[in-house]
């Protein structure tokens, strides 16, 4: 159960970044980001890969899950124009979800549809942001999020899943960071579950 609990945990804080890939996301062309998150005494780094302006994004974190009996997941998550592509890179195993919030483009029925709630603006680690209160239906689950934003990116996410609190802080920010080749393609052979 904590195993599963887990995964949903890292498949909202993927999708927290994840939106339609066709517009612009962020306010910078190119960047190689980090994130460290962590749920239930897990800790995760995430590498973001974003070009141009996000049109273009993948991300991958590695988690040891040995502490509960398994083995390290090592995932990625590709944006694509129509959801996000959430998948284990060895066995080559996923799932499809629909996309997230675009914070540059808050139109009225993605506010009323994630009840988004502008809290003002705060410093979060150097970065000036704009705080979001979002409460969104995640794999059945009612989810309660508080974003700080800053050129379209969260520099800190807190979710609040009722059974479980998750931190996520922006680690690192490189606009001349080195994008691996292939990082935005999604295997030919991926098996998508349902």
């Amino acid at each position: 159960m904590k195993v599963k609990m887990i995964l949903a945990a890292a498949a909202m804080v993927f999708a927290t970044a994840a939106t339609n890939a066709q517009e612009a996301r962020y306010e910078f062309q190119k960047a190689v980001i980090t994130t460290k998150t962590e749920m239930m005494g897990n800790p995760m780094i995430t590498t973001y890969y974003i070009d141009d302006y996000g049109k273009k994004e993948a991300s991958e974190f590695k988690m040891d899950m040995s502490a509960m009996g398994g083995g390290v997941m090592n995932m990625r998550s590709v944006v694509q124009a129509d959801g996000t592509v959430q998948f284990d890179i060895n066995t080559k195993e996923g799932q499809k979800t629909p996309g997230a919030v675009n914070y540059l483009n808050l139109t009225p029925e993605v506010v009323k549809k994630h009840k988004i709630k502008e809290k003002g603006e705060e410093i979060v680690n150097g970065y000036p942001c704009k705080k979001y209160e979002v409460n969104t239906e995640q794999m059945g689950m009612s989810v309660s999020s508080t974003v700080w934003i800053w050129k379209g990116f969260p520099v800190k996410t807190v979710v609040d899943g009722g059974m479980f609190q998750i931190e996520t802080v922006l680690d690192s920010f490189d606009e001349n960071g080195t994008i691996p080749e292939g990082i935005f393609d999604v295997p030919a052979d991926l098996k998508i579950r349902r």
